[in-house]
């Protein structure tokens, strides 16, 4: 592994959004446009078999642009913006693609841990960003004097949630994306024999944890829900032992923010670490003061779940909802699915979600003897289950993510298929 692959891993992942240029300077896009291009020239327009299973998305964005340029309020920038959406998902999906071919072509045997640890090293270093802005404002200033617009939702989200590299504040979909660090760590210790690279690993989730702490509680829920799951995949003993590998890690779990809930009290009440891990952790303060179970985040999503009341958005979805977004919504809901619901109606939302739903239901049939499948299904998993709280289908980063898991699904399931 050299230093010039890890930086084509981390700009593909991490890769920032220059919106202090423009929205339109996104470097995730630029690198994935580029780098296919350049590998589909060079192996003469050879692509994934899966691909083609995506292509039906072009046809959604065509319909759904047609239909939002008789909308009054559309401008130029948003009408093209939803045409081209299409073409950033499979231009990234290619990229992540090429990326995996590339890294298996250096390295025949081992390619899978590699492209692995690539990518838990890049979650590692943008979690060493976010640490560094969370106790060194004057380079948080730095870097979002680059990558934001200056305008933030609230004093909370610029001064106690850290956003890294990715064009904003930090928030739910950075916190998964974060996560995964945590998640992968099952992986990594699998696929490792060295003592030390496996204590290594370990200090490390720890270390990406704190980034999750400081960036969202999404990112907490998905470890919570995701890691142990992690580790019964990776665990081929049977009865008992399972058993208790399982319970050693909810334990594990639940001993960290126990520590931590009770580490808050002691921690100087103005500091912002006091209030980034006061309300990332306020379910599980609640919880450790006896005062029962209760998440705001549930009760306000039930509120989010609005339902269309005329047939026509509920048939074909009403371009508005695309075109008017963030501080300008008239849709109050952050609901992934209901906000597709009212953008592409039930027909469009179908085919929208359909191609990743195809590969969750094909990677978990194959969990039992592909470890790449196991990877896919986690992050598809906890893609279509974090929908359901905020759009999270094909975003940025995570998409990146994504790719690399399901080419990497794409090339054992290949490799099986012509051995058998």
């Amino acid at each position: 592994m050299n230093l010039f692959i890890f930086l084509l891993f981390f700009v593909y992942i991490f890769g920032p959004v220059f919106n202090s240029i423009g929205p339109w300077f996104d470097t995730i896009v630029l690198f994935s446009a580029f780098y296919s291009f350049f590998y589909l020239f060079k192996f003469k327009w050879h692509y994934p078999g899966y691909f083609k299973h995506f292509l039906i998305l072009i046809l959604l964005f065509i319909i759904v642009a047609s239909l939002s340029s008789i909308y009054e309020e559309i401008t130029l920038f948003s009408f093209f913006g939803i045409l081209l959406r299409p073409f950033r998902i499979l231009f990234t999906l290619l990229a992540g693609y090429f990326l995996v071919l590339r890294t298996s072509k250096k390295n025949k045997t081992n390619y899978t841990q590699i492209v692995v640890e690539l990518v838990f090293y890049s979650i590692l270093f943008h979690a060493i960003i976010m640490a560094l802005q969370m106790h060194n404002p004057a380079f948080k200033d730095f870097i979002y004097s680059y990558t934001t617009t200056g305008e933030y939702r609230s004093t909370f989200e610029y001064d106690f949630r850290m956003g890294g590299l990715t064009g904003t504040s930090g928030g739910a979909i950075l916190s998964i994306i974060q996560s995964f660090g945590v998640i992968l760590t099952p992986f990594l210790i699998k696929y490792n024999t060295s003592k030390i690279k496996k204590l290594f690993f370990l200090m490390s989730s720890l270390l990406i944890l704190y980034s999750v702490l400081i960036c969202g509680r999404s990112g907490i829920w998905n470890i919570l829900i995701f890691l142990p799951i992690a580790v019964m995949l990776n665990d081929k003993k049977n009865g008992i032992k399972k058993v208790l590998y399982l319970f050693l890690t909810c334990f594990f779990l639940i001993l960290c923010f126990y520590f931590i809930s009770n580490l808050l009290p002691e921690l100087e009440g103005s500091s912002p670490l006091f209030y980034s891990f006061n309300r990332n952790l306020d379910t599980f303060l609640k919880v450790s003061q006896g005062q029962g179970f209760e998440d705001r985040t549930i009760e306000v999503l039930k509120s989010h779940i609005l339902i269309p009341n005329d047939f026509r958005t509920l048939l074909i979805g009403n371009p508005e909802h695309l075109v008017k977004t963030g501080f300008k919504r008239t849709l109050n809901s952050d609901i992934g699915y209901i906000r597709n619901l009212w953008s592409f109606g039930i027909f469009g939302t179908i085919v929208f979600l359909l191609p990743a739903y195809r590969y969750l239901i094909k990677s978990f049939k194959s969990i039992k003897y592909s470890n790449s499948a196991k990877l896919l299904f986690i992050v598809s998993a906890s893609m279509f289950l974090f929908h359901a709280k905020e759009g999270l289908m094909y975003t940025r980063m995570l998409l990146s993510i994504y790719s690399i898991f399901l080419a990497l699904f794409y090339f054992e399931y290949k490799l099986a298929k012509n051995q058998n």
